[in-house]
Parts: structure tokens; sequence; C-alpha cells
């Protein structure tokens, strides 16, 4: 297969190249049907890339490594979109059946796309396997029948050359690991690239109230300031800067927002004070790692850590007061309510008086002489000699004796009247 050349995504203006490097073109035999890291995988229906990026990474690294295989170069033909993608807030690759064969554009047929997973050192193909390699030599014309005297036997066709040498066999992938930040693998510039002014082809460090439009109408001209802004977002190194539409509603599109939310080139959004470093690409496109050259960032070789056996600390024991025995406590009276006090006899009630008219008897106080009359008429106890009542009344006033008492009897009859005659005889 002959060389291809990747044409940056977005709308140019004037004049601009948009042309690039030839890539590396793998193989049939070198793209695999199962994800590997550092090598090159046919999508398949159904295929979902954050699991692609766990077979490929392992399940710790299956998030660096949906970001590595999506900022990867190589797979910059393929279409990105942000559905699916939401709970990063950023775009990933869209694995659908509109390519035609590798790094071919989106909607040029209807075959899954061939993805490059890079190794967990990170790497383009042609740092990580080699430079692309020459198309196959084409096969040499049949020579005619030699002339000569004799005739012999006609020649047979001549067998065509053998192919050009392809590409070096891929070498064994690394163990699956975590990704490093900041830079990703990613070519990192030194202070002294940073520049503080934009210029096509290098690093720029944004400053307050930059616009990106200003910026890119610096770095490339006023006519060309409309491509250079997609240039510019369309960057893979420019990954990890934020893409935002406030600001781009007239282009319908997102772009970098510059905020002062990064801690240095390459750094996650949110993850200090500082504004962005940007990579302008040239006018003809390219990434820092096949304009400036390959040189990724180092990673450290992780050092198991030594376990040290804990030293036990005796520890003295706490003294624990004695409980005391717990009080008996009497139980409490519990109140006997009085008994309540018996109703006061009813006395019975008074016999009804006599009818009128009658017959009652009333009985002399002093001699206990009784004398009956009719009821309910007025009347005086008559005298009644030796009595000496009414002259000296006895002990209770004249009058009816009243119902239930008795007469005097025989006996205080005769006191009574004894004292009667000695009172007369007194007073004579």
């Amino acid at each position: 297969m002959g060389a291809r050349f990747y044409m940056p995504r977005g709308p140019f203006l004037g004049s601009v190249s948009l042309s690039q490097s030839p890539r590396y073109m793998p193989a049939p035999e070198e793209i695999l049907g199962t994800p590997k890291a550092g090598t090159f995988y046919q999508v398949k229906s159904g295929d979902m890339l954050i699991r692609i990026s766990a077979k490929a990474y392992g399940d710790s690294a299956k998030k660096a490594g949906l970001w590595v295989i999506s900022d990867s170069t190589w797979n910059g033909t393929i279409r990105q979109t942000s559905k699916g993608y939401e709970v990063y807030k950023r775009k990933g690759l869209e694995l659908s059946a509109k390519y035609s064969g590798p790094r071919t554009a989106y909607g040029s047929g209807k075959k899954f796309p061939v993805i490059w997973l890079p190794p967990a050192s990170m790497g383009e193909p042609e740092t990580v396997i080699g430079p692309p390699g020459p198309a196959p030599t084409p096969p040499g014309p049949t020579p005619g029948p030699t002339p000569g005297p004799t005739p012999g036997p006609t020649p047979g066709p001549t067998p065509p050359l053998p192919p050009a040498p392809g590409p070096v066999p891929l070498p064994p992938s690394p163990v699956p690991g975590p990704v490093p930040v900041p830079g990703g693998g990613r070519y990192m510039p030194a202070p002294e690239e940073v520049l503080g002014t934009p210029r096509a082809g290098a690093f720029y460090q944004v400053k307050k109230n930059d616009a990106p439009v200003r910026v890119t109408e610096a770095a490339y001209g006023a006519a060309n300031r409309k491509a250079g802004l997609w240039l510019m977002s369309d960057s893979s190194w420019n990954g990890t800067i934020r893409q935002t539409s406030k600001g781009y509603e007239v282009y319908k599109r997102k772009g970098l927002e510059f905020s002062a939310r990064y801690s240095g080139p390459r750094t996650a959004y949110g993850s200090g004070a500082k504004f962005p470093i940007v990579w302008l690409p040239p006018a003809g496109g390219g990434e820092p790692e096949t304009v400036i050259g390959y040189k990724p960032t180092p990673i450290p070789v992780p050092v198991p850590p030594v376990p040290v056996p804990p030293v036990p600390v005796p520890v003295p024991p706490v003294p624990v007061p004695p409980v005391p025995e717990p009080v008996p406590v009497p139980p409490e009276p519990v109140p006997v309510p009085p008994e309540p006090e018996p109703d006061p006899p009813v006395p019975p009630p008074p016999p009804p008086p006599p009818p009128p008219g009658s017959p009652v008897t009333d009985y002399c106080p002093i001699c206990g002489k009784g004398f009956t009359h009719p009821s309910g008429t007025l009347w005086t106890m008559p005298r009644h000699p030796p009595c000496p009542y009414p002259d000296k009344p006895g002990p209770t006033p004249p009058g009816p004796t009243p119902p239930g008492s008795k007469p005097l009897g025989g006996a205080t009859a005769v006191i009574f009247t004894v004292l009667g005659l000695l009172s007369k005889a007194v007073e004579k």
C-alpha cells in the first residue's frame, strides 16, 4: 500500500498547504483482532473505546488509555464525538463503520476503522515500530525471445521481483501500567522553547486577556486567522485544554478556552492557577513530535516499597477500677387510699300529722294526766286539782304533747304533786 498523507481537520483559508509527512501504514498481518498495547487493532461491531482500552492497558489504566488512544496523531483521521464521553467532558474517537481502510477519511467506506494503541511508554508507530517502509516494487517486464543464429527454446516469463522488505516486526508489548502525568508521553517543551509572542510551529504562553482568534491572527496572519483557529483547536497536543462554545457561537463549533486553571504544559483543567501553554502548528499542520522531533516525557520507573515489619509497641495495661455493688433501694411505699367514711344515718321521716278533727291526747307535764280533744282546734289544758298546773308550770310549757312522747309515770306525777303542795304551804 502506498504512502498516505494526513489532512488536518477543519476549514483552511488562502493557499495554506495541508499536507504532512507520510505516516506508517501497517501490513495486514500487523493488524490484530485483540486489543494489545503497542499494536494496531481492527475495530469490530459493538466495540467501545473504554473496553478496548481496558483490554489493552488494564482496568486501572483504562481511563488514561482512553485519552492516549484519542490523542494519538495516527488516529487523527478518525472522527471525534462527545456522545458517550459526557462524563469526561471532552471528546473521544467515534468507532463507526464509515471508513475504507487504515487512516482513511470518515465517510469513505463502510468498514470499521483501524486504530493505533500506543504502548504504555507512549509514542506513535513511526517511533515505536519504525519509519514508513517503501512501497512494493512492481514486477519487471517480460523479455522477448533471444535472437541468435540457432533458434532455441523461447525462455519463459521472468518471475516478478520480490517485494521490498516490509516493516520491522513488532516488539513485545510492554506491561500495561498507569499513564504518567503531566505530558502523557508527548513532547514537553523546555522553558526556552515557550515563546511570549505567537508564532506558527512553536509553543506559546497564553497571557491574561488573550483571545484565541487574536493569537492565531498574530501567528498566521489576518487572512488565515480562522484557519489557524481550528488548526490550533484540533491539535491533539492541545487536547488537555478545555474547549467551550462561548465566544465561538458564530462558527457553530467549540474552540479552546484560555482560562487560568492549569499548572503547566499539558496539565489537566483545574490543576492550578496558570494560563495554558498552546502548540501553534505550522501552516502545513503537524504535532510537535513530527515538526520538532520526538522527545517523550521521561517515565519514572516505579520502585516497589520495601515492606517494613511493624514493631510491636508494648501497651501498659490500663487499671480498671472495681465496679461498686449496687446499693439496694427499698421500694417506695404504695399509697393506700383511705377508706371512704360511711354516710351518716338518715333519720326516718316524721310521721304525718293527724288529719283535722281526729282525736288527739295531750298529757299534763306535771301529773301526766291525759286529755283528749279534737285535733286542729285551739285547746287549753283545764285545771285538774290536786295538780298545781297551770299555777306552777312544770319543766315544759303547756301545749300538745309531741307525737311519740310518753306521759309522765306515776312516781314522777307523785313527786311533782308533792312539790306543788310544799310550794303552796311555804307561800302561806
